[in-house]
């Protein structure tokens, strides 16, 4: 009896120590990809600076019915961000969004929220509600993977010549803000990246 206790015991303890190492594992994994993300998350997402931004056919969210409205990035300065009805945060990065224009209008520009969502997702989340003339319904991802945007909430400043000048995770007001630094004409910027969870990836 005292034998085949101390064998389930030794057992036990191997069972254990292999939970354990797992969970290390997982960790060690979790943490080398939010310091990758930290690091070189923007460089990694979103079109090249200095490339020209694509253009793309939409509808209006307010005006849904209405023939689609095609994108032309030249022009005017742009603030483009895209976005998913049911992501933590593109709620958190649209609210701040909203207090910027709000408070500080003069410092977005022209603004388009694009999302690749079916209208029932984009209606049961109302996070797009205080923006519905500056939402842009386009045709599942095919404009996401256009911009080779892999993450949501992500934007890119475009200048008036339909250049890519910025990008950047937006998830917040400093997002926004470091977004909108690019001067007209200047080098381009890569906006610091914030570890983000995979809950907040397209959806």
């Amino acid at each position: 009896m005292t034998i085949t206790l101390s064998i389930w015991i030794v057992a036990a303890q191997w069972v254990l120590l292999a939970c354990l190492g797992l969970l290390v594992i997982t960790l060690y994994r979790q943490f080398a990809y939010y310091t990758g993300l930290k690091h070189r998350g923007n460089e990694a997402w979103g079109l090249s600076l200095g490339n020209a931004a694509p253009t793309f056919s939409y509808r209006q969210l307010s005006a849904n019915q209405e023939p689609a409205k095609q994108f032309q990035p030249h022009g005017t300065r742009t603030l483009l961000i895209f976005a998913d009805p049911h992501c933590g945060s593109c709620e958190r990065g649209l609210t701040a969004l909203r207090q910027i224009l709000m408070n500080e209008p003069s410092k977005v520009p022209e603004l388009l929220i694009v999302t690749g969502s079916a209208l029932p997702m984009i209606a049961a989340s109302g996070i797009f509600a205080p923006f519905a003339e500056r939402v842009a319904l386009t045709d599942g991802d095919r404009v996401l993977d256009a911009y080779e945007v892999r993450q949501t909430p992500f934007g890119f400043l475009i200048d008036e010549g339909g250049i890519i000048r910025a990008k950047g995770v937006v998830d917040g007001r400093a997002g926004i803000l470091d977004l909108l630094k690019a001067k007209r004409g200047a080098g381009a910027i890569t906006t610091p990246s914030l570890a983000l969870k995979t809950t907040s990836s397209r959806q």
